[in-house]
């Protein structure tokens, strides 16, 4: 049990060696992608279901067993939700963007572990990122983190199991490589950015991730008996690959990701809403 707690805090995909080995995304699933493609619009929050679904192959068993037809696998595993709303900070307007993740994982066929990861970023009206909030939750600990953005430089207080750290980093790249994470790629139905990179800074480990977003052609199909007509982005990080499908009334329509696992809607989204 020690061993796994250790892993646990590390908020990093690990892996535990044993009889069977087994990686473990130590991150919850998390929403956004809206955001990094539109950039940060007040947006009333939404929920949307993370599911494993797969072909499921036909079985024929001998012995006059029962045959298993193929068909469709599927599994909740947990959720997402967020939202944008209007507020201020050090006295001037801004959107703050609230994203939450719940995600279950398995440590092996018996043990799994329930992730849960809250982000927010505060958004000025040219774009910029003026304050960053972070909280993991995990069954051995929980730890937040507060981030002031300043001209050249980032301030941050860590709050864990170790009581609380504070001091200030100096981003080796232009502070513009951070705020050009909710920097609008799809306006208006224009695309004005087909490809950017951009940075996130990781509190915990005191890292700037570097993600890059591209076009990657289109999405929709038909939900709640209405049809969703949108583009595709691929956004690439670290330790994520993701396409999601975003519609051209700008709601978030489903996302792709690795290990045949989705984020879908489980409601009418407000673009589909009757006015």
């Amino acid at each position: 049990m020690i061993a796994i707690a250790a892993l646990l805090a590390l908020g990093a995909p690990q892996s535990i060696t044993g009889a069977q080995k087994v990686t473990v995304h130590l991150d919850a699933y998390m929403p956004g992608q809206r955001e990094v493609v539109l950039g940060v619009q007040p947006y009333r929050e939404t929920m949307m279901m993370l599911i494993w679904q797969t072909d499921t192959i036909p079985n024929f068993p001998s012995n006059y067993g029962d045959i298993q037809p193929s068909g469709l696998a599927e599994k909740t595993l947990g959720w997402v939700k967020w939202s944008v709303k209007n507020d201020t900070w050090a006295g001037k307007p801004c959107k703050v963007l609230r994203c939450e993740g719940n995600t279950t994982d398995a440590l092996s066929k018996k043990l799994n572990v329930n992730l849960r990861d809250v982000k927010s970023w505060w958004v000025d009206e040219d774009g910029k990122i003026v304050r960053q909030y972070e909280q993991q939750i995990r069954p051995f600990a929980t730890r937040t983190a507060n981030c002031v953005y300043q001209k050249d430089s980032i301030d941050i207080s860590v709050d864990d199991e170790k009581g609380r750290r504070q001091t200030s980093v100096f981003p080796n790249m232009e502070m513009n490589e951070l705020h050009a994470q909710f920097k609008p790629m799809w306006k208006d139905g224009k695309i004005l950015l087909d490809k950017k990179d951009y940075y996130v800074f990781n509190p915990f480990e005191g890292s700037f991730d570097k993600y890059s977003a591209r076009l990657a052609g289109w999405a929709g199909g038909s939900y709640f008996k209405m049809k969703f007509v949108g583009k595709a982005f691929e956004i690439v990080g670290p330790r994520l690959v993701q396409t999601a499908g975003i519609s051209e009334e700008g709601d978030l329509i489903h996302v792709q990701l690795p290990k045949d696992r989705f984020i879908v809607m489980q409601s009418i989204p407000v673009g589909k809403e009757k006015k």
